[in-house]
């Protein structure tokens, strides 16, 4: 009788010990990707520095307060540019120039745990959402409500916009430029992250599902931009490149086709990840301008 109890317990001891390395493991895999990394004192000094036609602002967000930067412009109409992973605002600074020749307001804004604005973890293209709702507010409140406003993301910039509600959308938004957004977080993830060994993949996505639940406070198995897009109504562009690895062109074609409403997609032929409007800025201008002036007019 000793015995069985003693191998019992030597079983418990050892399931304790895995789930533990489990979820430690799975801990480190969620540091490494979802939360906001130190900067230091170099990464500080070489900081871009805007032309002083753009205003600082700070809003309250869903996780502290978020920074933006604001440009006027002479029309009713503005955008607001959303970078991608690991980015801040300030490298959208260069896809300003179709939407300011427009005559478009411009606000840069820094996702959460990016660039200015608080929080320590990053919202992963699903909790940002809620974030951009509050900027859509807090631009109406300055703006008027009369404001016809266009969201244009990179990458998870792009996944939190097309997480935003479709009703959402309908009421605040003219029309939505998404560039290389992912299908799924899980599916990126998968690809971002060198699971060791690979075969363990499944289980430590559920426990970053888990650790994302506790502390970013976002569930990544409810998560499918594919579902979202396709009651989306208001007018989308779909950009990816050609030679994306992380969100191919199969994934781009995959959201236009879901889409139910409006959905044009641009392919840059030489460019890999969110590196469209660097290989081909004049094409990626000149197509940008095409959907505006045909949807948001």
């Amino acid at each position: 009788m000793d015995s069985i109890w003693a191998v019992i317990i030597f079983l418990l001891n050892m399931f304790f010990l895995l789930a533990a390395y489990y979820f430690l493991n799975a801990y480190l895999y969620f540091s490494t990707t979802c939360i906001r990394p130190k900067k230091n004192g170099e990464e500080d000094a070489e900081e871009i520095r805007l032309p002083a036609i753009y205003d600082h602002i700070m809003i309250e967000g869903a996780a502290g307060k978020l920074s933006g930067y604001y440009r006027k412009g002479h029309k009713n109409k503005l955008v607001i540019l959303i970078h991608g992973w690991m980015d801040d605002a300030k490298s959208r600074l260069e896809d300003v120039s179709p939407y300011a020749e427009l005559g478009y307001h411009v606000l840069l804004c820094d996702l959460r745990a990016h660039g200015k604005s608080e929080s320590k973890y990053l919202g992963m293209g699903i909790a940002d959402s809620l974030d951009l709702e509050a900027w859509v507010a807090a631009m109406e409140e300055q703006l008027g409500e009369g404001i016809e406003i266009v969201l244009d993301g990179v990458s998870f910039g792009a996944a939190a916009i097309l997480h935003l509600n479709p009703d959402f959308l309908k009421d605040h938004i003219t029309a939505v430029i998404a560039d290389s957004s992912y299908e799924s977080l899980g599916m990126i993830l998968r690809k971002m992250i060198r699971f060791s060994p690979k075969f363990m993949a499944g289980f430590y996505l559920s426990g970053i599902h888990i650790w994302g639940k506790l502390l970013g406070k976002y569930s990544i198995k409810k998560d499918h931009v594919e579902i979202n897009i396709a009651q989306i109504t208001v007018p989308v562009l779909l950009i990816g490149g050609a030679l994306d690895k992380l969100v191919s062109i199969d994934t781009q074609k995959k959201l236009q086709k879901a889409c139910k409403g409006i959905c044009e997609l641009f392919i840059v032929e030489r460019a890999s990840h969110a590196k469209a409007s660097y290989v081909d800025r004049e094409g990626y201008e000149k197509r940008i301008k095409l959907f505006l002036n045909t949807y948001a007019e």
